[in-house]
């Protein structure tokens, strides 16, 4: 390796080493603009919660995980099993004995 070369890979990486700092700065800045706009809707949305029923309407985690599921005729939602249907064997018949 000459020292043309050596100092050309020196360059390099210090470029690349800018370059990701430029690269992470952008992502941060985005970033920023993101929780900044979705904190405005944030307060945009409370204030309208707060203008239809006079207060902010919040529900406990724990409220809904202690009551059950129901439909509007009061049955209780239950998971529904897919029952798979058995096929025929793809291998020959005269293969097996």
């Amino acid at each position: 390796m000459t020292i043309n070369e050596r100092m050309a890979l020196k360059i390099r990486l210090e470029q690349l080493e800018d370059a990701e700092i430029r690269v992470i700065q952008e992502f941060q800045k985005e970033r920023e603009y993101i929780f900044k706009r979705l904190r405005e809707l944030d307060e945009k949305e409370g204030q309208q919660a707060e203008t239809a029923s006079g207060k902010p309407e919040y529900v406990s985690f724990n409220t809904l995980a202690s009551v059950p599921p129901e439909t509007s005729g009061g049955e209780v939602l239950t998971k529904e099993r897919k029952v798979r249907k058995s096929r025929p064997s793809r291998r020959s018949k005269s293969g097996q004995f």
